[in-house]
């Protein structure tokens, strides 16, 4: 009686300390918890799980989509998938640049935050099997291109970053001018009835 008494509460991996209660009442959040003792007393120190976000992102943005990101407890498994869109092939996961898996589904034991990022390239002219076909001439070109096969086509011009530079519907006119376009390589992505192919422009 009328000792000091001293608790201390030291948390494992993966848990933070969150308080000690007596009877269910929260009487201290400190870690060290310091009382003159008068009586019994029985004390719980609790514990969290750590929670941790795995995030993921795209690149370029419309390659394809991923499942699987959000938010985790310290030692869960995350599973992220990702599943690229037309045109689009799956290339590898990253973090902070460094490729860490080539499989489209990742699966890691969760320790911390997390940012991924899932790689994706145009394939360059292969298209669906009910594809059109076209012949596109000259190439590489330092001003214009045309393309041969279709008479009435959308088409979209896309940078190596997949962003669409440039988009037109319904044009019947088939020669393209990308004389106002760096020097590069491009990607022109035409429709025509429901049907889709993509070819790499390089501008000279």
């Amino acid at each position: 009686h009328g000792e000091t008494a001293t608790l201390t509460a030291t948390a494992n991996t993966g848990y933070t300390f969150v308080n000690w209660t007596e009877d269910g009442t929260a009487v201290s959040t400190d870690m060290a918890y310091i009382f003159t003792v008068t009586s019994d007393r029985t004390l719980v120190a609790n514990f969290d799980h750590n929670e941790y976000i795995i995030a993921a992102t795209a690149n370029p943005i419309d390659g394809g989509t991923i499942t699987g990101a959000g938010t985790y407890n310290h030692g869960e498994t995350a599973t992220l998938t990702a599943t690229p869109n037309l045109n689009y092939q799956f290339d590898n996961w990253s973090i902070d640049g460094n490729i860490v898996s080539t499989n489209n589904e990742y699966s890691f034991i969760v320790s911390e935050d997390v940012e991924l990022v899932a790689m994706f390239s145009i394939i360059d002219g292969i298209s669906q099997s009910d594809a059109i076909m076209i012949i596109l001439y000259p190439n590489p070109t330092n001003s214009c291109f045309t393309i041969d096969g279709v008479d009435t086509f959308d088409y979209q011009i896309i940078n190596q970053a997949g962003e669409v530079l440039r988009k037109c519907q319904q044009t019947n006119i088939n020669t393209i001018d990308i004389s106002n376009l760096v020097v590069g390589i491009y990607y022109i992505r035409i429709t025509n009835e429901g049907k889709t192919t993509t070819h790499k422009i390089i501008k000279l």
